[in-house]
C-alpha cells in the first residue's frame, strides 16, 4: 500500500520473496523521501536518478500497455471532494479521468453555509489570494512567512466568528514547510497544521494552504509552488494539498 511512496532500494525486500505483487499507490501524490545528506548521495542520485522515483511510478513508466486494465486498475470514483474541487483535482493531475459521485443530498451536510463573504461562503469551493508578503528562512533552509501567518489568523478568526468556536475542529492548515508548519502551531495550537507530507491521507472540510513562498512576476503568480507546468514535485505537492479539502480550499 502506498506503493507511490516507497522507493526502489525500499520494495527489493519484499519483491525478493513473493511470486506475485499488487502495487496500491498514485505516483501523482508525494514521493518517495530521499534524505541527500552526504555528496556522494547527491552525485549518486545525478547520475541514477531513477532511484528518485517510487517503484510505483518506475513500474508506470514502464508498462507498455497503460489502457490493458489487467495489469493497470484506476480507483476512478472520489466521495471526498465537492465538485468544483474534485474536476481542479481531475483536470490538473488525472487527464479528466477522476469521476465526482453526487452525494445523496438527504444524507450529506455541509458545514459552511451561504454567506456574503466568499472566503466563508460555500459558492466558492476554491480560492487563491494574491500576496507579496516576505519569505524568510532558517539556517536549514526552511521557509517562513510572518504576513502570510497573520492574514491567516484573520481567515481563521472570521471563521470563528461566523461559525462558532467549533468550526476549528473543521479547519486544517497545510504547507511545504516544517519551519511555517512549526510556527502556526505555536500560535494557533487550536487548529490542526502539518507540512503537506504528514498531512497526505488526510481531509478536512477546510484547507487553508500556506504557501509561503511567493515571488511576484517570477514562475508564474504564485511562485514556483503554484507553477506546476516547470516542477514535477510542486504538482505532487499541490495535488495532495487540494484534494485534502472536502467542502473549501
Amino acid at each position: 500500500d502506498e506503493e507511490g511512496a516507497i522507493d526502489l532500494l525500499g520494495a527489493v525486500s519484499p519483491l525478493l520473496r513473493t511470486k506475485k505483487v499488487v502495487f496500491v499507490g498514485d505516483h501523482k501524490q508525494l514521493p518517495p523521501v530521499i534524505v541527500k545528506n552526504a555528496p556522494e548521495m547527491i552525485n549518486f542520485l545525478k547520475e541514477h536518478p531513477e532511484l528518485e522515483k517510487s517503484i510505483f511510478e518506475i513500474f508506470w513508466d514502464r508498462c507498455p500497455d497503460k489502457e490493458n486494465e489487467n495489469m493497470l486498475v484506476m480507483l476512478k470514483k472520489q466521495y471526498r471532494m465537492k465538485k468544483e474541487i474534485s474536476k481542479f483535482v481531475s483536470d490538473n493531475f488525472y487527464n479528466g479521468k477522476l469521476e465526482y459521485v453526487e452525494p445523496d443530498k438527504s444524507e450529506v451536510k455541509y458545514t459552511l453555509k451561504e454567506n456574503d463573504d466568499p472566503i466563508l461562503n460555500i459558492r466558492y469551493p476554491m480560492l487563491c489570494l494574491l500576496n507579496s508578503f516576505h519569505t524568510k528562512y532558517t539556517n536549514n533552509k526552511s521557509g517562513y512567512c510572518n504576513g502570510e501567518r497573520m492574514l491567516i489568523k484573520k481567515i481563521v478568526q472570521s471563521f470563528k466568528d461566523t461559525y462558532g468556536e467549533d468550526i476549528a475542529d473543521k479547519i486544517a492548515i497545510i504547507t511545504p514547510f516544517k519551519e511555517q508548519a512549526n510556527r502556526i502551531k505555536k500560535e494557533m495550537p487550536d487548529i490542526e497544521c502539518g507540512t503537506v507530507h504528514t498531512f497526505q491521507g488526510q481531509e478536512k472540510e477546510v484547507i487553508i494552504y500556506s504557501t509561503v513562498k511567493y515571488r511576484p512576476n517570477t514562475d508564474g503568480p504564485f511562485g514556483y509552488l503554484l507553477d506546476t507546468s516547470k516542477s514535477k514535485s510542486a504538482k505532487n505537492l499541490l495535488n495532495v494539498a487540494v484534494s485534502r479539502a472536502k467542502e473549501k480550499f
